[in-house]
């Protein structure tokens, strides 16, 4: 059977399953398509579920389209921390300008996110985990601290059942048929690879030696190689810092320029990248940008125009405009997030306040005990959370 023939009878037998309660995203799809082999690496290696490193990978970096991984090849949100003395890329997170790892390839993020939790004492307790159990796996990654989103560990595991990743756990489990597919991705992803770790052939009782050996070794030949680059990383640091602040400060001035430009002009073609998918609790969104039209959102995410229009309860001959929230899913019944009431600002409505918390309309006259249609008013408090 030739490599193309197997890689494509494994995706299809991967992916072949009936679509559940809400639609899979195409480049959620193209990302674990590509990127399967590679996760599958860091569980033969290193003993991390498939499912949880797909998973990060997709939430952190927006299935590879968010500007972090895009411009520092950093898949999963690991910032430097006092130990990082490689490249550097400052990304604004969390209201604040931060400094995050940089990679040359996505490759080298992946290895760098095992190592991570491999070397840091607070994840250790999840390699006592069965590697099978991914739901103990993401909660034990919320629990330790690995992002501030309350609903991380929710959000891993929503990912891994809709996309039926603990498959690919169970794929990796068999070393035989793994090598197969790692090799397979090697050759057909060549420019992902510096020198990744191949899978070992150590016998049970030998992995953890291995493993320690193996760690030791990454971390001499990380100073070896940092030591080098130490004089020349301040300098980078500081012109990336001043590019991307710079940036920062001036995006919106800049957006609302090319839109000026632009408006006058009737017949533009739509050349927007590629969106990065955000999160509203549990619900998967994204911001609309100029020139987007339900026709290349439909086909950016293989999502209907009609279902775009209904999961967002918009009208039949709505037109999308700049910055406007597109849920890829139907909305929640109760908000996920940290604030459980909302007081009405002028120019509210109840379709706007729905879509900046990712609830159905119908929903929020529910949890307030409204008819459906009555008007809101000013200063109103509007609950979003069911009582429980």
């Amino acid at each position: 059977m030739s490599r193309s023939t197997y890689l494509c009878l494994f995706f299809l037998c991967l992916f072949y399953f009936p679509l559940q309660a809400q639609e899979r995203l195409k480049p959620y799809e193209d990302y674990i398509r590509k990127y399967t082999p590679l996760a599958m690496t860091q569980q033969v290696v290193y003993g991390i579920p498939s499912s949880i490193t797909l998973a990060q990978g997709l939430l952190e970096s927006g299935a590879g389209n968010s500007n972090l991984a895009k411009n520092s090849n950093n898949h999963f949100g690991i910032k430097c921390h006092n130990d990082w003395m490689g490249k550097t890329y400052s990304h604004f997170d969390d209201g604040e300008m931060s400094c995050f790892r940089k990679y040359a390839k996505v490759e080298d993020s992946y290895k760098d996110h095992s190592l991570f939790l491999i070397n840091k004492e607070r994840y250790a307790s999840l390699f006592e985990l069965n590697i099978k159990n991914y739901k103990a796996w993401a909660r034990g990654l919320k629990k330790a601290g690995y992002a501030t989103d309350r609903n991380y560990d929710k959000k891993l595991i929503k990912i891994i059942e809709q996309y039926d990743l603990d498959k690919i756990d169970k794929l990796a489990l068999n070393k035989h048929r793994a090598k197969k597919i790692i090799r397979n991705w090697e050759k057909e992803y060549p420019e992902e690879i510096a020198s990744t770790e191949k899978p070992a052939g150590e016998s049970e009782s030998s992995k953890k030696v291995q493993k320690e050996i193996r760690v030791k070794t990454e971390k001499t030949n990380r100073k070896q190689e940092l030591k080098a680059r130490k004089e020349t990383q301040l300098a980078e640091k500081a012109k990336d810092y001043n590019y991307i602040a710079e940036t920062s400060r001036d995006e919106q001035i800049q957006r609302n320029e090319r839109n000026e430009r632009t408006d006058n002009l009737p017949h533009v073609i739509n050349a927007v990248q590629n969106h990065t998918i955000l999160y509203k609790g549990l619900t998967p969104y994204i911001l609309a940008q100029y020139g987007d039209n339900f026709d290349n959102i439909s086909d950016e995410f293989g999502l209907s125009p009609q279902r775009l229009k209904k999961w967002n309860e918009w009208p039949s001959g709505y037109k999308i405009s700049v910055g406007d929230v597109i849920f890829l899913s139907k909305k929640a019944r109760s908000w996920e997030g940290e604030d459980s009431v909302y007081v009405v600002r002028e120019g509210d409505s109840m379709h706007s306040i729905s879509q900046q918390f990712g609830l159905q309309v119908s929903a929020v006259y529910q949890l307030n005990g409204m008819t459906f249609g009555k008007s809101i008013e000013v200063g109103q408090e509007l609950k979003l959370t069911a009582p429980e």
